[in-house]
């Protein structure tokens, strides 16, 4: 897995936690009415927006990413004169 994908995965997973949180502490616990009081502030409730559109976005795109892949049963290395040397994944 390379570096940029290995970012985005954090940034999607980190969003997601934090915009399910916020808007779960404002239905469950102890922290209801303080949790509500803050999507008063203008630059929580953007944050929060902007944090599950990010989840949204990425739960789409595993979504279709699962729905769309082919499993690949061979797999090609190298082209030489013409031809394609190709390993199978059993080997």
């Amino acid at each position: 897995m390379g570096g940029f994908k290995r970012f985005c995965m954090f940034v999607f997973g980190l969003a997601g936690l934090f915009g399910v949180s916020a808007l779960a502490l404002t239905w469950i616990g102890g922290w209801t009415m303080q949790a509500s009081s803050l999507m008063s502030l203008e630059g929580y409730f953007c944050t929060v927006e902007v944090c599950v559109l990010i989840a949204i976005v990425g739960l789409a795109i595993v979504l279709l990413r699962s729905i769309f892949t082919r499993d690949v049963k061979t797999i090609e290395v190298t082209t030489v004169d013409g031809g394609t040397i190709s390993v199978s994944r059993d080997a």
